[in-house]
């Protein structure tokens, strides 16, 4: 399997310069939601749902983690139909893009070829459910922006002097 290296900068803006939110996988702060909630519906006596604990700000590889972690996606399934689930195949390619993403170098993303093309074809396939808008496509072009393995080891290098 042959790597690529996306170039990355951690700064993700929409196309009206805006800071992209993801939901907060901290479960802690989910619980606390969901007991808020709880508590709240007891003493309304009406139901209340939790707000999805948020990430405002979020960086580019925590948006990347976020499409990557919520697979399946699809349409809902009819009544009666089985629940969407993904494949062994797919939970590994979106592991490995949430592993490559999760310790990245401050310049570059180090991915699997297999990875990032299963990745690309998501964001094709389903980028209108992942977000509104064009948000998916600007993911797309910046998983497009490849470095060559001179811009790589500069890269290193630079990070090399920076630590000493």
């Amino acid at each position: 399997m042959a790597k690529v290296y996306i170039r990355y900068n951690s700064e993700f803006l929409d196309l009206f310069d805006q800071p992209m939110s993801v939901p907060d996988p901290d479960r802690k702060k989910q619980n606390q939601a969901r007991e808020y909630a709880r508590a709240m519906s007891i003493k309304l006596q009406e139901q209340v749902f939790p707000e999805v604990p948020m990430i405002e700000n979020a960086t580019f590889a925590q948006i990347v983690m976020t499409l990557a972690g919520n697979i399946p996606y699809g349409d809902p399934p009819g009544q009666g139909e089985p629940a969407l689930t993904s494949r062994p195949d797919e939970q590994l390619h979106a592991a490995n893009i949430m592993r490559a993403f999760k310790s990245h170098h401050p310049e570059y993303v180090e991915v699997e070829s297999d990875d990032l093309e299963w990745f690309k074809t998501l964001l094709d396939e389903h980028g209108g459910r992942m977000f509104r808008g064009v948000a998916a496509q600007l993911v797309r072009e910046r998983m497009d922006d490849a470095l060559d393995i001179d811009e790589v080891t500069a890269a290193r290098d630079r990070l090399k002097a920076r630590v000493g």
